[in-house]
């Protein structure tokens, strides 16, 4: 899998320097990441998609993903206290559709790719956990580029 997805990437690299130079893009970012339930986690993301444009509405490329989290409990009337950590990351294919051709536009995107997710826990009882999970999946998209 990352023998391809080097590949493709290294493919895509080449085709953009072969064409005009605002078809080949790298986008970047740094978010927060929360999780919502009875034990609430949160913590930082990164993200980093190199996409070669195919024409001004259409491209397609890489998307590398993961986060940090950490969070907790504490049930101060049985004098418990819960905490755990999870890192997820993706690696995946990406296409994405812009809608119209100004400068501002909405487009839809689509990701194919590998999910992996760690967790550790443990709580003041003495118990402690540890859980790792891969799987394959897909994620609609729906932005805004300006």
């Amino acid at each position: 899998m990352k023998k391809l997805l080097l590949f493709l990437f290294l493919l895509a690299a080449s085709l953009g320097f072969k064409a005009q130079k605002n078809f080949f893009k790298a986008d970047a970012g740094i978010g927060m990441a929360a999780t919502l339930g009875t034990l609430k986690s949160y913590g930082i993301s990164a993200s980093a998609e190199p996409k070669f444009f195919f024409s001004p509405n259409f491209a397609a490329g890489l998307r590398f993903e993961g986060d940090v989290l950490f969070g907790g409990k504490i049930n101060a009337e049985a004098s418990d206290v819960e905490v755990n950590m999870s890192s997820r990351a993706l690696t995946g294919l990406k296409a994405e559709y812009y809608l119209g051709e100004n400068k501002t536009r909405p487009f839809v995107g689509l990701i194919l790719g590998r999910y992996t997710q760690a967790n550790m826990g443990g709580g003041s009882s003495g118990n402690a956990s540890i859980g790792v999970s891969r799987n394959l999946g897909v994620g609609p998209e729906l932005g805004m580029a300006f």
